[in-house]
């Protein structure tokens, strides 16, 4: 089957973050393919104006032959088996995993918008994917990640987690 390369992105700001950060990325390794790259872990102010603990995020990328549409089943499974359901759009989490890109897919549906329509517009979301990612073009702006980074207007907070297990 055609492998195509994919790129999440993992966030936690409840309870044991990093733990539920990394029963995903086993989780996420054994349903999706090939994990590849894996970038640091960062602590990150929360986005969005809602008031609540900062995230755990990175991001990982691999090639799977899985469809853009399963592949955001398998993480939409993935987030339901290891934590709550989500309770408020940009509010606490236990586990949030994103898919960002999956190759130079463009897709604009109600259950699935690729490329992650304001990957661009977060701070939290193009650092750690710079760490792996630096020249992936993003495929509607026609920009790669770098720049994208270098030219994000985010002000909030990125910082290389210092409790890195």
């Amino acid at each position: 089957m055609n492998q195509r390369v994919f790129i999440l992105h993992l966030g936690s700001n409840c309870g044991e973050r990093q733990s539920f950060i990394n029963e995903a990325l086993r989780v996420i390794q054994q349903n999706t393919g090939n994990l590849e790259n894996e970038s640091c872990l960062y602590e990150t102010a929360p986005w969005g104006g809602v008031e609540q603990d900062d995230f755990l995020n990175l991001a990982v990328s691999g090639t799977t032959s899985l469809s853009p549409f399963q592949l955001y089943r398998v993480c939409a499974d993935i987030e339901n088996q290891i934590a709550r359901p989500k309770r408020e759009p940009w509010g606490p989490r236990e586990l949030d995993i994103d898919c960002i890109f999956h190759g130079d897919s463009i897709i604009g549906t109600d259950e699935l918008v690729l490329p992650h329509p304001r990957a661009h517009l977060r701070r939290f979301v193009l650092q750690p994917i710079a760490d792996i990612a630096p020249e992936f073009m993003h495929p509607v702006i026609h920009q790669n990640i770098s720049t994208l980074l270098a030219n994000c207007k985010d002000p909030l907070r990125v910082e290389k987690y210092q409790n890195n297990k």
